[in-house]
């Protein structure tokens, strides 16, 4: 998915005038809840075009701490997250690089478990990924292990990719392609001190979307998105372009199995998302990454 589509929490491509506009978007409407906002970034700024800077009291990108992201990679994230004080309210990203081939210059090394070797190209790409997930495995379980001991308040970490990653798979490698199988990512909730509804409702969700999980995000921040071109059970897949020039994906599940169709024109979606808050105002952090 497309980052500013999901931060906007956007369902369609070519709806610029939403992105633009951002009403419905997550740092807007955790900050007009309360909450301190951070976006705290191992990438590079240009990433976080149209993701809301505006709404972000902290902002933090590669460009202010590349002597620490080429020490320890995506563990400065952790760092960052140690510096925050979670006393407070807050509402917070932390947006990994890891993952991304070359995957072998993501991870430090003692997670070089797998043997990688470049002559052999199909087993360096697999060997090299895995080893990367070992290291994502690793800072996730020590980010949770930190907000169990140093979060007082109710606390909710979520977890997603915006793509998977193609390791041979029709003979094709990364995440350059438009299709199904790159849309295929992980989704992790971990919550403490919350209602048990809460947590019920995101389990709820089987293989959501993003637009799905967005809606989820902004419920919990006590918002309500109402699209006026939602069709139920009908799904976009952005290709590169987030306009939909370089094609996108339609996934209809109303049908059995669920019917994917390639489109290689941008779609018609010029009505913007109103967005209506439904009156409730959470009293306590949420930690988002």
């Amino acid at each position: 998915v497309s980052l500013p589509m999901f931060y906007n929490v956007q369902r369609e491509p070519g709806n610029f005038e939403h992105l633009v506009k951002m009403e419905s978007n997550l740092f807007r409407m955790a900050k007009q809840q309360g909450f301190t906002t951070h976006y705290i970034s191992s990438q590079t700024a240009n990433l976080a075009t149209y993701v809301g800077e505006r709404y972000i009291d902290d902002f933090q990108t590669k460009e202010g701490m590349e002597q620490a992201v080429a020490e320890r990679h995506d563990r400065v994230l952790l760092d960052k997250l140690q510096q925050i004080d979670l006393k407070q309210r807050n509402f917070i990203v932390l947006h990994q690089r890891n993952s991304h081939s070359p995957y072998d210059s993501q991870y430090t090394p003692e997670f070089a478990r797998y043997p990688v070797d470049k002559s052999d190209f199909a087993s360096y790409m697999v060997n090299s990924y895995d080893n990367s997930l070992l290291f994502t495995d690793d800072l996730i379980s020590r980010i949770i292990a930190y907000l169990k001991t140093h979060s007082p308040r109710r606390t909710l970490l979520l977890f997603t990719a915006d793509h998977a990653e193609l390791l041979g798979e029709t003979g094709k490698y990364g995440h350059g392609h438009l299709q199904l199988e790159t849309t295929r990512v992980p989704f992790i909730s971990y919550g403490q001190h919350l209602a048990t509804d809460t947590l019920q409702q995101l389990a709820a969700l089987s293989h959501p979307t993003h637009y799905q999980f967005g809606k989820q995000v902004a419920a919990i921040l006590g918002y309500r998105i109402s699209d006026p071109n939602e069709i139920k059970g009908l799904y976009y897949v952005t290709g590169q372009d987030i306009g939909g020039q370089s094609g996108y994906l339609t996934l209809d599940e109303r049908s059995s199995p669920p019917q994917v169709t390639l489109h290689n024109e941008a779609p018609d979606a010029a009505s913007i998302c109103p967005l209506t808050a439904s009156g409730k105002h959470p009293s306590d952090p949420v930690a988002a990454s």
